[in-house]
């Protein structure tokens, strides 16, 4: 499971350009799992998004979509493989 970007609470209306996984394959001390903070690469990994789209479109890659970008509102995708830890823009066709 997974948390993409979002909306800080303590600078209201400010976007998170955060990932964090719930990994659930290495529980902690209490046999409870655990958030994780994943750092990507790639020219977009310091964006910040909030109010986006996203689903698993392979076993490695989750495609994120639309939602705001910082403050504005856009219809751009992403893919985010996190194998490699690289998020990238998807090109038009």
């Amino acid at each position: 499971m997974y948390a993409i970007g979002g909306s800080s609470a303590i600078n209201y209306g400010s976007s998170l350009c955060t990932i964090e996984r719930l990994n659930f394959a290495q529980p902690n001390l209490m046999q409870q799992a655990t958030w994780e903070l994943i750092f990507l690469n790639g020219d977009f990994e310091e964006q910040k998004r909030s109010q986006l789209g996203s689903i698993a479109i392979a076993d490695d890659q989750i495609m994120i979509f639309g939602g705001f970008l910082d403050t504005d509102l856009t219809n751009q995708c992403y893919i985010i493989d996190h194998n490699s830890q690289t998020i990238n823009k998807m090109k038009k066709k």
